[in-house]
């Protein structure tokens, strides 16, 4: 007995000495990037909230979620930045053809746009006219029909865009199992031509649309973004693949058929709260890291994911002391992402246009869409399969930063990763750093793009759990790694300029 007690006394006191925090010259830091567990929990934390749209209630609880947990994490300076943008509801929506019902969903920003508030609609009685089916909506078909005073019928097509491409183009691709296969397209729902079509149909003097989701499963929640470039002053209908084989189907046998639309809503200006707090370092250089906290749906991918990444960047930061921080770290959540980003003008005019040159970011890391990937099988059933979304991280970073990239990612194992050139999408990047890399921040933006991405199925089950906490340590070693290099081997190639 007097044997196992010693042994057993000096095993509490090694534990004992092995539990006294280090000290000295050689003392590690302590900090420790969160588990997946408890990223997973922020995710949960704001779907929780309800539908984070601008300016709701969702929206300022996300908002506040984020600013406390910044705070609680050691940031310093953690404020609101406020912007006006705007709040766009419809009250009541209909659509019939020829007196029968279709089942509908309103597109988002119809009637009212850019800077204007109040009432909009078509009035209790709505708007009826002839149904013109342009495909579609090519400028050859538009040139060859009258749309005048009628209703234009077109098929909403996503960018394709071909997985032999992404490869060809990446700088590194990582795909260990080969699960990228040889003539794969990758829809890109953000990536449409409703700007296009809709602009067409305007100037051809349609009196509205109906949008056919050609490309999508049985859904018809497909809730778009405000697009700056379109201003639609006319009202618009979204319908299933099926829906508009039947309302197609009508026509065959009807081709003067006539569509009825009512919609009927209000815009109101409603408060973006942006999310901003910093970590000081040893020098002023400062790098920035991002995501937004708004969605339309429950958004646990869109963007969930990107804001849990951020927190746990945040947190793992937060715990180091300055003097392990070479450079300072400045953390931000955007809002207004799909209401018009007046939100992130704001911030890029304040702490980009604005800002001394010393404190103006020398890279943003951006992460959106940790994502499940989905697809669409032949009977238009959204299915689910256990590989994460082909991801792209976009960067126009020097040299050495992107040998950094090229070496975390396996590191991680983050497969099903290709590294792209920011400079392939033109003037602007299909990512919330867009803004920044327009104002000639390079950036370092994680994307994909899961079919299911504006639509209410962006669950808590469509987010990829194994890529959580592995992305939040490739982050951490990449931001590391970079702000112990010197500022000018940072910027690499410059932003596209038309």
């Amino acid at each position: 007995m007097r044997r196992t007690g010693g042994i057993l006394a000096a095993i509490l006191i090694v534990g004992a000495i092995a539990a006294v925090p280090a000290s000295g010259a050689n003392a590690k830091p302590r900090a420790v990037v969160p588990s997946t567990s408890t990223i997973f929990g922020y995710i949960k934390d704001l779907t929780s909230f309800g539908y984070r749209r601008t300016g709701s209630k969702a929206s300022l609880k996300a908002a506040t979620y984020v600013r406390d947990s910044f705070r609680r994490f050691g940031l310093s300076e953690v404020h609101f930045q406020t912007a006006r943008s705007y709040a766009w509801k419809v009250s009541d929506s209909s659509l019939s053809v020829d007196g029968i019902k279709r089942d509908s969903f309103p597109i988002a920003h119809a009637f009212m746009g850019g800077e204007q508030t109040g009432t909009f609609g078509t009035g209790p009685a709505g708007i009826t006219a002839p149904i013109v089916d342009v495909g579609n909506g090519s400028a050859s078909t538009f040139a060859s029909k009258d749309v005048s005073g009628k209703v234009v019928m077109f098929d909403l097509r996503f960018l394709g865009l071909p997985a032999d491409v992404f490869k060809a183009i990446s700088k590194f691709t990582y795909d260990p199992d080969n699960t990228v296969q040889p003539g794969e397209v990758i829809p890109q729902p953000y990536i449409s031509n409703i700007v296009d079509v809709v602009q067409r149909a305007m100037d051809g003097g349609a009196v509205g649309v109906v949008g056919v989701l050609a490309d999508y499963f049985d859904s018809k929640y497909y809730f778009n973004e405000e697009y700056r470039k379109l201003q639609m002053d006319i009202p618009g209908m979204w319908v299933t693949r099926s829906e508009g084989d039947a309302i197609r189907a009508q026509l065959s046998v009807s081709p003067d058929a006539e569509a009825k639309l009512v919609m009927n809503g209000e815009r109101e200006a409603a408060p973006a709260r942006n999310v901003i707090g910093f970590l000081p370092g040893q020098s002023r250089t400062t790098l920035l890291i991002s995501s937004h906290h708004d969605a339309v749906w429950d958004g646990a991918v869109e963007d969930g994911s990107g804001t849990s990444e951020v927190l746990a960047l945040a947190r793992y930061f937060g715990a180091l002391k300055k003097k392990y921080r070479p450079m300072s770290l400045m953390f931000a959540t955007m809002d207004s992402h799909f209401t018009g980003y007046q939100g992130h003008a704001a911030f890029l005019k304040k702490y980009v246009e604005n800002a001394p040159e010393a404190e103006r970011p020398r890279v943003n890391f951006a992460i959106e869409h940790i994502a499940r990937h989905g697809y669409v099988d032949e009977n238009g059933k959204l299915k689910m399969t256990n590989l994460p979304e082909i991801a792209g991280i976009l960067e126009n970073v020097g040299e050495k930063p992107l040998n950094v990239i090229r070496k975390v990612i396996p590191k991680y194992g983050l497969d099903r990763t290709v590294v792209l050139p920011a400079t392939f999408f033109g003037v602007s990047l299909p990512t919330d750093a867009s803004g920044a890399y327009q104002e000639a921040v390079p950036v370092v933006s994680l994307i994909s793009g899961p079919i299911y991405l504006y639509d209410r199925q962006d669950t808590l089950d469509k987010v990829y759990k194994p890529h959580l906490r592995p992305m939040a340590l490739a982050y951490k070693e990449m931001i590391a790694r970079m702000s112990r290099m010197d500022p000018e081997d940072l910027p690499g190639d410059p932003p596209y300029k038309p």
